[in-house]
Parts: C-alpha cells; sequence; structure tokens
C-alpha cells in the first residue's frame, strides 16, 4: 500500500487537487468500516450534527471513527481532527462561510 493524500472537495490527480467543487462543506467523517442504516440516521435525522467521537444512540461506531474535521476553526490553513488523529491542511485559497445553506 501506499501512502496518499486525501482531498476533500477535489480529486487526486497524481498528488495534485484537480476538479475543485465549487460549494460548501462542513463536518467531514472517515470510517474504517461501511455505516449501517441505523447510524447513518442517527448521525443524520437530528438535523445538528453531534460529537461523532463518542457513540449516541443508535450510532455506536466511533470506535471505527479514523478521521473527523467539523471545520469550526474560523479562519487559517488548519483543519483539526477531533480522532486525534492527523489534522488537515487547508490548500487551493479555502475560506470559511457563516452562511449556511437550507
Amino acid at each position: 500500500a501506499t501512502d496518499q493524500n486525501i482531498y476533500i472537495g477535489a480529486f487526486n490527480s497524481g498528488g495534485s487537487a484537480a476538479n475543485l467543487l465549487p460549494g460548501l462543506i462542513d463536518e467531514w467523517a472517515l470510517w474504517s468500516v461501511a455505516l449501517d442504516a441505523n447510524a447513518v440516521a442517527a448521525i443524520y435525522n437530528s438535523g445538528v450534527p453531534f460529537d461523532l467521537t463518542a457513540d449516541s444512540g443508535n450510532y455506536d461506531n466511533s470506535s471505527s471513527l479514523v478521521a473527523f474535521y467539523g471545520f469550526n476553526e474560523g479562519s487559517g490553513t488548519t483543519a483539526t481532527d477531533a480522532t486525534g488523529g492527523s489534522n488537515g491542511t487547508l490548500t487551493n485559497g479555502p475560506t470559511y462561510s457563516t452562511n449556511i445553506p437550507g
């Protein structure tokens, strides 16, 4: 296996970001297992993201959480990983928004 960067909101094109997403991203998470329908419903049915580092209701996958970025820093080029793993580096001039669509 080869270590490669993960690009959130872009395509990894030979180690560079390509096809950048022209939109907003918030509360991004990665698990080492596929979530079942009950866990997905528990995360999204409340309408408000909760702390995915702790089990809650039908969400029982916190031990499989690999990375969780809330993008709540407000400024800067670092996205903090709530699991204590690897913080992310924000590139290509992202900006924080207080506008919540919907």
